[in-house]
């Protein structure tokens, strides 16, 4: 419970639009690494002759995509929310597709609770334990 009273409401609504980025996570992850793959123009030979650095393009993009934060927080974000998925209950796994992945229909924690017959608290419960799983294992508590 002590997890829980260390998660700020802000800490809680940010944790909650990471786990909303997880169907496009994939997509975010393909537009950045295909950023990374255009070419910089690093020519600073501006007076001709020869170049005094070795070309090797395959090698510098892949230590670029290896080496930029924002892949790899993307994908642990993805990895942390596959495990938490894994192991939730059938319930809890309907919640938490009905709240952050349906596109079609925008319910809140409220709107959940009168759905699956909770008390609203019991919502807020399950909330806070899908926000602070995955803060543990983002290492932000």
């Amino acid at each position: 419970m002590r997890e829980f009273l260390m998660l700020s409401d802000f800490d809680k609504k940010e944790l909650e639009k990471e786990y909303r980025k997880y169907p496009f996570i994939d997509r975010l992850i393909a537009i950045k690494q295909a950023e990374l793959e255009m070419k910089e123009d690093n020519d600073t030979n501006i007076g001709g002759g020869r170049s005094s650095f070795i070309s090797k393009p395959t090698e510098a993009i892949a230590i670029k995509r290896q080496s930029d934060q924002y892949i790899i927080y993307h994908q642990h974000l993805k990895q942390s929310i596959d495990e938490i998925i894994g192991s939730m209950d059938d319930v809890t796994r309907e919640i938490a597709t009905k709240r952050f992945w349906d596109r079609t229909n925008y319910r809140t924690w409220e709107d959940l609770a009168k759905e699956y017959h909770y008390a609203i608290s019991t919502m807020y419960a399950k909330r806070d334990k899908l926000v602070s799983d995955l803060a543990c294992r983002l290492g932000k508590i």
